[in-house]
């Protein structure tokens, strides 16, 4: 190196950790979008994340979540199945891939994503009414008002779909 590039040396060392500190952690900035709901950008960020440190299973979570907001449920569902091998304890995950299985009427994936989801945190109230709806359009009347009924006594306090209630009364 010549004179003149050694003296730039300090210089450049300098900027090159002002850059670093400015871009932060990509988990970090990926959260910040989250929060703000630009859940492309928080997708792009979360990704960097994983490709430094593949072992986050709390960004590959938030992943799917971005990727489930986008409606990219297919993608969801493998971000989310990832996460539940990667802890077989994210009821999170679960009831998350299960609801992706639902947006695409995959009702028997869903059923078992929530019942699974119930007996690893039984007092997840917001299975019952999807459970309610799936078993209705699987032809299981009977299961679909008992779940009905389970929803009602969840959420004393809310609305339940009245068409589906109109269909638990009896002629």
């Amino acid at each position: 190196m010549d004179s003149k590039t050694l003296h730039l040396a300090p210089a450049l060392l300098l900027l090159i950790v002002l850059i670093s500190a400015c871009t932060g952690d990509p988990a970090t900035a990926g959260m910040d979008a989250y929060e703000d709901g630009k859940y492309a950008e928080a997708g792009k960020l979360f990704n960097q994340a994983l490709e430094q440190d593949e072992s986050r299973t709390d960004i590959r979570f938030f992943l799917g979540v971005c990727q489930q907001m986008k409606s990219s449920h297919k993608e969801a569902i493998e971000t989310y199945s990832r996460v539940i091998l990667e802890d077989d304890s994210a009821h999170n995950a679960l009831l998350n891939r299960g609801h992706c299985y639902y947006a695409l009427q995959d009702w028997t994936k869903a059923l078992s994503d929530y019942k699974r989801t119930l007996e690893l945190k039984p007092d997840e109230k917001v299975v019952y009414n999807p459970i309610a709806h799936m078993r209705f359009y699987m032809g299981d009347t009977m299961a679909a008002c008992a779940a009905l009924d389970s929803a009602a006594t969840v959420f004393a306090d809310r609305d339940i779909d009245k068409a589906l209630r109109e269909a638990c009364q009896p002629d």
